[in-house]
């Protein structure tokens, strides 16, 4: 009950002790239950891990320690872009002529994806389509 946070008055009631005698008769209790059940899903984690009993378990311990023992889930990394990273992508860098290259290429392929827009939509011949030789004769 300690380790899901129970105060120790309604601990004392429910095993109908008084709070000065549940402190006094478990206290050791009391004070190592969060430990020992970390210890426990500790444990458990490593057996999930070894045995495969799917992730719920395994969401559910991660939960327990991040919580209870202060594990710290290492998955996420932030990244701080340099002065110069910010520089050169607000145009503020003095490689202008590098960004300018990088502009036109991708206005290029603007332009270019705006013409297969126009074929799809039927606007504009297929000059993908080759040339097969000479036509059939007609029937």
């Amino acid at each position: 009950m300690t380790v899901n946070g129970v105060p120790q008055a309604d601990i004392a009631k429910a095993m109908q002790l008084d709070p000065k005698t549940l402190r006094k008769c478990y206290r050791e209790s009391l004070d190592n239950a969060t430990i020992v059940l970390c210890a426990r899903v500790a444990r458990h984690l490593g057996t999930i891990a070894t045995t495969g009993r799917g992730a719920a378990a395994v969401s559910a311990c991660r939960y327990i320690l991040g919580r209870k023992a202060n594990w710290k889930d290492t998955t996420h990394v932030e990244i701080e872009p340099s002065p110069d990273t910010i520089a050169y992508f607000t145009g503020e860098s003095q490689s202008a002529d590098v960004r300018q290259r990088i502009l036109d290429k991708l206005a290029a392929i603007r332009a270019n994806n705006d013409k297969i827009e126009a074929i799809r939509a039927g606007d504009e011949p297929d000059l993908c389509e080759v040339d097969k030789g000479t036509p059939e004769p007609e029937a």
